[in-house]
């Protein structure tokens, strides 16, 4: 099934796919998105991505975000898994599962809980920033100034996240990521 996925994916974005082929992909993809099983096959691509093009990455990262928001039923720490997946450097791709992630945490209430947790803490730093950027994004459109300053768990992930940025920002030059390591 998984190389049946990538070869949709492929044939959707193919330029020498005709109208059909594109069509016949696309009907594919849409029944496997809906089947039960597509979340699991993804992020089973996502975990050892090997020479997956970039468009099945993308696809399957948002499907992946996308069903672990809808259903709520995932905690952030298996999108922060994939996250950590040193093979995956699609930018696009990693953007999704963090802004998944971080959505997942907020709507918990658990920002504290997933910068602390050791998923997060075993990150590159550079997806560390990456994904505190996405709870501070999730955050701010969850609720207004007042209201976040009023939650515990979202001043306590502050704490967490400045003392991050600042050993980010302090580190040592052969630390420090640099532009371009891989994100």
């Amino acid at each position: 099934m998984l190389q049946t996925f990538v070869s949709a994916v492929v044939q959707l974005h193919a330029a020498t796919a005709t109208a059909e082929e594109r069509a016949a992909a696309n009907a594919w993809l849409v029944e496997f998105a809906a089947s039960a099983g597509s979340a699991s096959i993804c992020a089973s691509l996502l975990a050892a991505p090997g020479a997956a093009p970039e468009a099945a990455l993308v696809f399957a990262s948002g499907l992946v975000a996308e069903t672990a928001v809808r259903q709520g039923a995932w905690t952030a720490d298996p999108l922060v898994q994939l996250c950590a997946t040193r093979a995956l450097t699609s930018r696009a791709a990693l953007s999704r599962l963090v802004a998944a992630a971080a959505a997942v945490a907020v709507e918990a209430r658990a920002e504290q809980t997933l910068l602390s947790s050791g998923v997060f803490l075993s990150l590159e730093p550079a997806r560390q920033l990456l994904l505190v950027h996405a709870v501070a994004d999730a955050a701010a459109a969850s609720g207004s100034a007042e209201e976040l300053a009023a939650r515990p768990s979202l001043a306590a992930a502050r704490t967490v996240a400045t003392a991050l940025i600042a050993d980010a920002l302090l580190a040592p030059p052969a630390a420090a990521p640099t532009p371009s390591s891989s994100i």
